[in-house]
């Protein structure tokens, strides 16, 4: 089970009933200027949101080579996969 919080000082009540709006689709928590707004709700992981997650983390790191299960999720075969040139790190695996 996982969620977050979204934790925010004094704001005004426009940008409150936007910043909840979208906090409650998401079930997730919301704190305000030192008070529970929302209280986060349990929710289970989706698993390629997850995986996704994680290729983005990997993603930021030199030398990074896509997992076969990150390129079907790629939706254009012909987007660039790394910002880097890859680097061999032997000392890793």
């Amino acid at each position: 089970m996982n969620n977050y919080v979204l934790v925010f000082g004094h704001m005004g009540e426009q940008a409150k009933r936007s910043v909840l709006l979208e906090v409650e689709a998401d079930v997730a928590g919301l704190y305000i200027d030192g008070t529970w707004v929302r209280k986060p709700s349990k929710r289970l992981p989706d698993p390629v949101l997850s995986l996704m997650g994680f290729e983005h983390l990997v993603a930021a790191l030199e030398g990074y080579q896509p997992s076969s299960a990150a390129n079907l999720l790629t939706p254009s075969s012909k987007a660039p996969t790394q910002a880097f040139p890859p680097v061999a790190h032997p000392d890793i695996f």
